[in-house]
């Protein structure tokens, strides 16, 4: 099924939502928390929905099956990004997402992030996991991963474990893991972000 094209704004949930999707596209989540009222997701996407199933979970987004996530926009949330799959991740925006780690990728054997922003307000803005994962495949590609000001000390693209094949590659980032199988035209410089509201 498709999650595409929503909005979902103000929500407070009293647990995580999980997706069952294999397409998450061009969706705007601002100002979701995990705490509050219940909220059951699947009957704000109405038509929307196009087959996918929305269930409560322990993240405050979570994807579990291989999925595109592209083009998305997430924006003061309160609680991370969770895909327990082979993903494609790409175009999203990620800022100001309150939890240890903004975007976390476990339990897959084929990781492609690219093209993204992600903004640090906890210890990490990527974390990637794979540990018990010999034949996973990880590709970080032409991402902007960095610290909010008062974001504190931690790790822009945390990698747990090795895999069969890991590149970080023409990314922009202030710390990242280190034991890369390539690691090239990566740029550990402020990629100049300012507040437009100022």
């Amino acid at each position: 099924g498709k999650v595409r094209g929503n909005l979902f704004k103000s929500l407070s949930l009293t647990q995580g939502a999980t997706i069952v999707s294999n397409e998450l596209v061009e969706n705007t989540f601002i100002d979701v928390n995990l705490a509050g009222y219940e909220q059951q997701w699947a009957s704000a996407l109405g038509s929307k929905q196009e087959g996918a199933v929305v269930t409560l979970g322990k993240y405050l987004l979570s994807l579990d099956e291989p999925v595109q996530i592209a083009r998305n926009y997430f924006l003061n949330l309160r609680g991370s990004v969770e895909v327990q799959s082979s993903v494609e991740f790409v175009g999203n925006v990620l800022f100001d997402v309150k939890d240890q780690c903004a975007a976390t990728f476990t339990s897959a054997d084929q990781i492609e992030i690219r093209s993204s922003t992600l903004t640090r307000s906890g210890r990490s803005g990527i974390c990637i996991v794979l540990d018990g994962r010999p034949d996973a495949k990880l590709n970080v590609v032409n991402n902007i991963v960095w610290p909010l000001p008062n974001a504190g000390i931690g790790t822009d693209i945390e990698r747990i474990g090795y895999g069969l094949q890991s590149t970080l590659k023409n990314n922009i980032y202030q710390t990242a893991s280190e034991l890369w199988d390539v690691s090239e035209g990566n740029i550990q410089a402020d990629p100049g972000f300012f507040d437009t509201e100022a």
